[in-house]
């Protein structure tokens, strides 16, 4: 019986869920600087997300090194990678060259699907092969080291998602290194979680850690480095970005982590539904901070 209660639940808060965009509605971003602007896809199917690692042969290198973590990430971060295609179409809605960094199925999904010339850069070589089977240029590359990828070249936008927080590096300096790989009037398109969401405020009361995982479990099997070693506030974020002489154009506090999921269980899921109310009315509850920035023309 409890379970049909819950699974009643679930089901009646996706279709009342879907009334809610998930983010702020921010100012529109500047244009590609170098393109003329025209029509862009601004969204994409699940059943497409998943089709990128479906369609992948079985000896590539896939995320996490897992073709089913690849397919889970997909279902579980649909909302948000959402989001980000949407800040990436308005921020430049016809061909330009597009640095992601960090190698997921998103990178691919990218390649796919809007008129860019892809490159990426990751921490590992894992991608390499993959990537250069779908015709995108690759780096193994160390974001917080003073060199630049691919001889200094310089992109129309530059998508910086879920990076951040795993980085032990002076951020006004990770962001000045991005101003300089930007094109005048170039995007930066960037994603992190909210140090002040309802969850972290809660687990400051009750005295417990706020990361998602131990930063000191690195060895051979850990693909990406470091876990979350340090999340942020949305006005430090700004005053970053600023300081390294970006010009925010948006900002959204996103509710795209803040719903449930099938495989999440009864109790987080009953959590998730109980905290979603403070969320929708007040926006610096939420999980994640999505922003756009622009290396403005001097």
């Amino acid at each position: 019986m409890v379970c049909i209660v819950g699974d009643g639940l679930y089901h009646a808060f996706q279709r009342f869920a879907r009334r809610f965009h998930s983010v702020q509605r921010p100012e529109r971003p500047a244009p590609c600087p170098t393109m003329s602007e025209g029509p862009a896809r601004r969204d994409f199917s699940l059943e497409e997300l998943w089709n990128v690692t479906r369609e992948t042969g079985d000896g590539s290198f896939f995320t996490n090194d897992s073709r089913d973590y690849e397919l889970r990430y997909s279902e579980r971060h649909y909302r948000r990678l959402q989001e980000i295609f949407r800040l990436v179409a308005m921020a430049c809605p016809t061909q330009g060259d597009l640095l992601d960094i960090g190698t997921t199925q998103f990178t691919f999904l990218l390649k796919k699907l809007t008129p860019h010339r892809i490159f990426t850069i990751d921490y590992t070589s894992g991608f390499r092969q993959r990537c250069a089977d779908h015709d995108i240029g690759f780096e193994t590359h160390d974001i917080t080291s003073p060199a630049l990828p691919f001889g200094g070249q310089r992109f129309d936008v530059i998508v910086f998602t879920e990076v951040f927080e795993h980085l032990l590096a002076n951020p006004v300096r990770i962001f000045s290194k991005l101003k300089s790989m930007l094109t005048d009037g170039g995007s930066l398109v960037f994603g992190t979680p909210n140090l002040a969401s309802l969850q972290k405020r809660i687990l400051l009361l009750l005295n417990r850690p706020i990361l998602d995982w131990p930063t000191w479990e690195v060895g051979d099997e850990d693909i990406h480095g470091h876990g979350h070693n340090r999340i942020y506030v949305l006005r430090e974020l700004t005053a970053f970005m600023e300081r390294a002489g970006l010009l925010v154009t948006s900002s959204a506090y996103s509710l795209s982590m803040d719903f449930t999921e099938p495989e999440a269980g009864m109790a987080l899921n009953a959590a998730k539904l109980l905290l979603l109310g403070p969320k929708l009315v007040v926006p610096s509850f939420r999980w994640g901070i999505h922003m756009v920035a622009r290396n403005a023309r001097h």
